[in-house]
This record gives C-alpha cells, structure tokens and sequence, in this order.
C-alpha cells in the first residue's frame, strides 16, 4: 500500500509546478504575487476618451 504523498500518484505537471512554488518560497519570494502594473492615468483616459461617462 502507499502513502496519500507518494510522488507516483501526482501527476508530472503538479510536481513541476510544485517544485517551482517551492523554489519561490525558498528564495523568500511569493509565488502567487498581487498586482497590476498601471498603463495609464485617469487623466490620460479622460482625455483619450471623452464621451464616456464618469
């Protein structure tokens, strides 16, 4: 019988995938980081596109 854990019952993209989380998190980074790089301002959008409402 094996373990719930065992490597064999894991599918190989799970295991890669977890082995990169791990990696992350090892080097003190966040693997699942939140944020959204700014493209433009409210003030840029305004003025490329007037006639929509506020």
């Amino acid at each position: 019988m094996t373990s719930p854990d065992s490597s064999d019952d894991i599918p190989e993209q799970y295991r890669i995938r977890q082995g990169k989380r791990d990696r992350l998190l090892a080097e003190g980074r966040d693997p699942y980081p939140v944020a959204v790089a700014r493209t433009h301002t409210l003030g840029e959008l305004r003025r490329a596109y007037p006639d929509l409402a506020a």
